[in-house]
């Protein structure tokens, strides 16, 4: 049985409340801390567990072997870099502002100290994603470019934007299963831009077929990429608005973010393939096209949900598994992708 500490009780906490008793491996909570203590209270009277007064004092319970944090609060970044250094695993439902640079510093540190921080990339865990990488391998070969229609205006707050950006583009780095190697920011008028991301393609499967064997006759790779087509509604365009978005918060900002986990609407994703095409049409539908074959779609209604799955790979990870998971290098390299584009368009 997988003790648990939970950091956090609010709204975060009751979404997750029935997905933990879901989990295919047999987890419990042993203790709770929220920064309000009457709701700590509570929640341990209901849970009949222990609860804590403080972060570290949650994390260094010796019965606690994990810790979920569903609501950071003014802590931020620096409350994971605590936990990092009470050497337990953390899953991070909430979104955490914060630079590429800080997120590769905190990367560093969990390396260092030999534990494993795992943020909440649901988009790459959505059932409609986990069935379109199925039909790469069985149906519509490779993926060769992806197109998301992402309205950037519709986040709240700029900086807010960060997670929707890096949350998209690490759903596409999982589809390509490679890192970029390129982006750049291209205006196609006051009000719309792209994202383009460029990834290294290896050859395609009518490549592979047509060469010879030999090494001097190998066809060159090609390059896949991704395009997030960046609207906003008039006024601030959306350079300006990517801009804005990567500014330094002051620190009532960042707390107010902190408390955030945003769990956003799936977006259509056009996606261009080697022997066809497929379209994610929400988190549970999909439709795709092999060849000259018909159209097909499927509804994954019945599959389940990717809270189910991150927290059943989490733990499945803490108790010992070979299970690949996100971590902050994949948040500090989505991010300094645009921060990167949003330099060289300022430079033009």
């Amino acid at each position: 049985m997988l003790q648990l500490g939970v950091a956090g009780v609010g709204q975060q906490f009751s979404s997750y409340r029935e997905t933990l008793r879901r989990l295919r491996n047999p987890v419990e909570i042993d203790a709770v801390y929220d920064c309000v203590f009457a709701r700590a209270e509570t929640v341990a009277d209901e849970e009949d567990v222990a609860w804590e007064t403080g972060l570290r004092a949650l994390a260094r319970r010796h019965s606690v072997e994990a810790v979920l944090l569903f609501d950071a609060r003014w802590q931020g970044l620096a409350g994971l870099h605590c936990l990092a250094r009470c050497h337990k695993p953390v899953f991070v439902a909430p979104w955490l502002s914060g630079s590429a640079v800080e997120f590769e510093r905190l990367y560093e540190a969990a390396t260092e100290q030999g534990v494993n921080l795992m943020p909440a990339l649901w988009r790459r865990y959505v059932p409609a994603a986990l069935r379109v990488r199925e039909l790469f391998a069985t149906e519509i070969g490779n993926p060769t470019e992806i197109r998301i229609e992402l309205p950037i205006d519709s986040t709240g707050h700029p900086t807010l934007l960060s997670e929707v950006l890096v949350g998209w583009l690490d759903f596409c780095r999982n589809l390509f299963r490679t890192f970029p190697v390129a982006s750049r920011l291209e205006s196609s008028a006051t009000d719309s831009a792209n994202l383009i991301v460029e990834y290294p393609g290896g050859m395609s499967d009518v490549d592979s077929e047509s060469d010879s064997g030999d090494p001097g006759s190998s066809s060159a790779a090609r390059v896949c990429r991704a395009v997030l087509q960046l609207t906003t509604s008039g006024g601030v365009g959306p350079v300006e608005t990517l801009r804005s978005s990567l500014l330094p918060s002051s620190p009532a900002v960042r707390a107010a973010q902190n408390g955030v986990s945003r769990r956003g609407e799936v977006l259509p994703v056009r996606i261009a393939c080697e022997r066809g095409s497929a379209e994610i049409r929400s988190a549970s539908e999909v439709a795709w096209q092999a060849g000259d074959q018909p159209l097909e779609s499927e509804t994954l209604t019945s599959d389940r949900s990717e809270h189910d799955i991150m927290l059943d790979l989490f733990c499945r990870r803490v108790a010992g598994g070979l299970i690949p998971v996100p971590d902050y290098f994949d948040v500090s390299n989505a991010l300094r992708i645009v921060e990167q584009a949003v330099s060289r368009a300022n430079l033009v």
